[in-house]
Parts: C-alpha cells; sequence; structure tokens
C-alpha cells in the first residue's frame, strides 16, 4: 500500500543567482530559479527524500525600468515558450489590464513557473 504524502510533508528548496552591479545585458534582469521538491524526513538519505525537481524566471521588470531596458528586449533573451507569454501579459511596455487587476500593489517583477516535475516511485 502506497503511502500518501500531504502537503506538510513536501519542501521546496531552491537555488536563486544573484548579480551585483549594473546589469548590461537584457538576459541579466531574469533570473533562472532551479529547485527540488523532497520529502521533509530527515531520516531519510538525501536520493530517498528526492521527489522531483522545478524550474522557474524570475523577470526583474522593476530593474529594467529603472535601467530604462526595454521589456521586449528581456523577453527576447528568454526560451521560446517563454517569450511567448510577452504578448499575453504587455501592451504598451506595461501589464495588459488582466494582469493589472490581479495585484496593482506588488510591483512590477514577474515570476513564471516554467515546470514542476514529480518522480515516479
Amino acid at each position: 500500500m502506497a503511502h500518501q504524502i500531504d502537503a506538510d510533508d513536501i519542501l521546496v528548496e531552491f537555488k536563486i543567482p544573484g548579480y551585483c552591479g549594473v546589469p548590461l545585458d537584457p538576459h541579466e534582469f531574469i533570473l533562472e530559479i532551479n529547485g527540488e521538491v523532497l520529502l521533509r524526513n530527515e531520516n531519510l538519505p538525501p536520493k530517498k527524500r528526492l521527489l522531483g525537481n522545478c524550474k522557474a524566471y524570475l523577470f526583474q521588470l522593476d530593474k529594467a525600468y529603472e535601467y530604462k531596458q526595454p521589456l521586449m528586449e528581456i523577453f527576447d533573451t528568454a526560451d521560446g515558450e517563454i517569450f511567448d507569454y510577452f504578448s499575453l501579459l504587455f501592451k504598451n511596455g506595461r501589464y495588459s489590464p488582466l494582469v493589472s487587476k490581479i495585484d496593482p500593489g506588488s510591483g512590477s517583477d514577474l515570476l513564471i513557473v516554467d515546470r514542476v516535475e514529480i518522480f515516479p516511485p
């Protein structure tokens, strides 16, 4: 019989890169975030705790506005599938009206979860 895993049993650890200084290229406004989905059980060896992987992208749009970096150039440096979000999310260099309604006070940075992969048992 398989063991039931609750949300409280899961931990996601992220590896987030950081850059210091003035961004020189459009791709420096995008942080690729990789993570591991783990079973929260310290008694198991690390390989037994690993349930899967995840990947996300943080588009630092507040910083892009500050450095007057065109958003199209930033998205153009991203993977093809991620670039497709541009026309959906933006109109005239700003969030589309649909996105603006979600949370107007949260700033302009954008997190796109690219994938969450759970390994078979």
